[in-house]
């Protein structure tokens, strides 16, 4: 009788035995034990997602029902093997031992369709062991897009930006890497961003010398794709580069009714202010005339606008001195012009710039000062692409073309107009400027080259 007993006891361990080997919540597993057979086992982290409110949370996406577990590799058929979404544990049995075993995971609908991959390689499975995978991250697949336009200034269609959609909210749990994709817009500004999960995303523009409205803006995809995501451009770094100690230095001639003039000007970034978007150019000259020489040195204080153009708001003082063999004079000049454009930045060819301004000068020479009053019209046309060539070299540039009406209102009325071009080059800034004057009394062409630059 107790023989018989102690053999029903054992037969009821070794079952508690067996069941206990099957089931727990943890990953480990036991092999068919045939000794060319193994295990591999793993974990399942699913992405961050995020709904319009509230902060992220580590869940499954929507719909995704089932994991699927398939092995394959060099001298085997491949394995499958379903679980639940909800175990977040799965693991294969009988898998042939061997090394470059590859596990592919997908996260699957009610219907089939997948929402989720992930991948592990280069597994190697020994007889009769466990394989431990690890944490797979499973990545979303993307169904959905974000499309839209970008212009300039509104209206033409601008080539070659990237639009970039970056999201933290399909971080993977387990990784925190942050998922970006890109698009490029084509000749007509339009670009579309495909291949999405759902997910909440950082859309910003970039293209090298531009700047874009919005700078950025935060869209949510949900369960449809996204239109209408639209960003404006403008020209952003200016053909005259603002930093402090940039330096310019031109040869100059000025003929006239009377002689030719030839000399120098310099100018000299000195200031660039953190308080507007603006900045101060000294501007020292120094021209030889058939008298003797004259030189003289003002600053003029400059404001940018828009990414175009930059509005001249100066208020300087020029000190003329002239000195020949036998005698030096000097005298002063002091001016006010608010609101006039000076340098044109990266437009597109045909945008037309018009200006105005009224300009006040006080002329002292000796002890007498005289007061000159004139208001000023100007209209500036981007040309287009243009070679040019200068003492410091060979540019392709960017030609500017202006007129300017000079209306003097003291102490003797009178019009002098004016007509001339502008060359530009990114990144060099003004290279040439040739223009010509005509008025009462004299008409003269003047011409600036450019014959060295320090350019940070």
């Amino acid at each position: 009788m107790k023989t018989r007993l102690l053999i029903i006891a054992s037969l009821v361990l070794a079952g508690c035995l067996l069941s206990l080997a099957g089931c727990g919540g943890g990953t480990a597993s036991f092999s068919s034990g045939n000794g060319t057979t193994g295990t591999i086992t793993l974990n399942v982290a699913w992405p961050k997602s995020t709904a319009a409110k509230g902060a992220p949370v580590v869940e499954k996406m929507a719909g995704a029902v089932t994991v699927r577990l398939t092995v394959s590799g060099p001298g085997m058929t491949p394995i499958t093997k379903d679980f639940p979404v909800e175990d977040g544990q799965g693991t294969i049995d009988g898998v042939p031992v061997g090394t470059e075993r590859v596990l592919k995971i997908l996260g699957l609908d009610s219907a089939g369709a997948v929402l989720y991959v992930g991948e592990v390689t280069n597994i190697t499975v020994v007889a009769g062991q466990t394989s431990d995978a690890g944490t797979v991250v499973m990545e979303p697949v993307g169904v959905y897009s974000i499309s839209g336009k970008v212009t300039l200034g509104g209206s033409t269609g601008l080539e070659g930006v990237t639009i970039t959609a970056e999201s933290s909210t399909i971080a993977y749990a387990a990784a925190a890497l942050t998922a970006s994709y890109s698009a490029t817009t084509d000749a007509n500004g339009d670009y579309t961003i495909s291949g999405l999960p759902s997910g909440t995303y950082l859309l910003t523009a970039s293209k090298t010398d531009y700047t874009f409205t919005p700078s950025s803006t935060t869209v949510i995809i949900d369960t449809t794709s996204l239109t209408g995501q639209n960003f404006t451009g403008a020209p952003g770094t200016p053909y005259f580069p603002i930093t402090v100690g940039n330096k310019w230095i031109y040869d100059t001639s000025t003929t006239s009714m009377y002689e030719t003039v030839t000399g120098s000007l310099t100018r000299l970034v000195t200031q660039v202010s953190t308080a507007v978007s603006g900045f101060s150019v000294q501007q020292d000259r120094s021209e030889t005339t058939s008298t003797g020489t004259t030189t003289s040195t003002s600053i003029d204080d400059l404001l940018l606008i828009n990414g175009n153009g930059y509005l001249q708001n100066s208020n300087g003082t020029k000190i003329y001195t002239y000195s020949n063999s036998s005698s030096t004079s000097t005298f002063s000049e002091t001016f006010t012009t608010p609101g006039y454009i000076v340098f044109i930045g990266q437009l597109a060819t045909g945008t037309i710039v018009n200006g105005s301004t009224t300009r006040t000068e006080t002329i002292t020479s000796g002890s007498t000062p005289s007061v000159y009053s004139a208001t000023i019209s100007s209209q500036h046309t981007v040309v287009g692409p243009e070679p040019v060539t200068v003492p410091a070299g060979s540019f392709n540039a960017i030609r500017v073309s202006f007129t300017e009406t000079i209306t003097m209102a003291s102490p003797s009325p009178g019009v002098t107009t004016v007509s001339g071009d502008y060359w530009y080059v990114p990144y060099v800034g003004l290279v040439k400027m040739s223009q010509t004057s005509t008025g009462p009394y004299d008409s003269r062409t003047t011409t600036e080259s450019l014959a060295s630059y320090i350019v940070q």
